[in-house]
């Protein structure tokens, strides 16, 4: 009689963990903005580009990066103003008393999207994945450097594969 034992890992879990050698706490299911000081603050950003909200595919995912018990906001953009052979632009931004404030723009991001329990100038490090473009494919932990976190990931420090990152994925769908 054989007998088998049953993962209890969701599949995505599973399936990200040996893509990436990464491991992780949890995920958040990432979404089109329906918090309007978040919707308000996308339309200002876009506005300064010459874009508007509704010819512009994005995912959105609210989580508390610095620990003040206020939700701050990771932005994926998904379309072609936005993403190139190395991956598309992330916008970070702070949650503040009456909205939020654009704290970072970080291009050639791809998923999985991991924001990690390890903090850095008292922000939570974001790790992304770094592929295409021409360059290396590796794994890279974003910290926050006081006001900002690096823009471009590719020119960061690859993460050892050994890395164990504890976490929440916020954005881990295929584009």
């Amino acid at each position: 009689m054989q007998h088998r034992t049953r993962l209890k890992i969701k599949p995505l879990f599973f399936a990200l963990t040996l893509l990436t050698g990464l491991s992780f706490s949890g995920w958040i299911q990432a979404q089109t903005a329906t918090n309007g000081a978040l919707i308000q603050a996308l339309e200002t950003f876009l506005k300064k580009e010459g874009l508007t909200l509704q010819e512009t595919k994005y995912r959105s995912v609210e989580i508390d990066l610095n620990g003040d018990k206020k939700k701050d906001a990771l932005v994926l953009f998904q379309d072609m103003n936005w993403c190139g052979s190395g991956g598309c632009t992330m916008l970070v931004f702070q949650g503040i008393e009456k909205g939020f404030r654009p704290v970072s723009q970080i291009t050639l991001v791809r998923e999985p999207v991991i924001v990690s329990e390890t903090q850095t100038k008292g922000w939570r490090d974001i790790v992304v994945r770094v592929s295409g473009g021409g360059g290396e494919t590796k794994n890279v932990a974003l910290k926050f450097n006081g006001s900002t976190y690096p823009s471009n990931p590719s020119s960061e420090k690859a993460l050892s594969p050994q890395t164990k990152i504890g976490g929440v994925v916020v954005f881990a769908e295929p584009r």
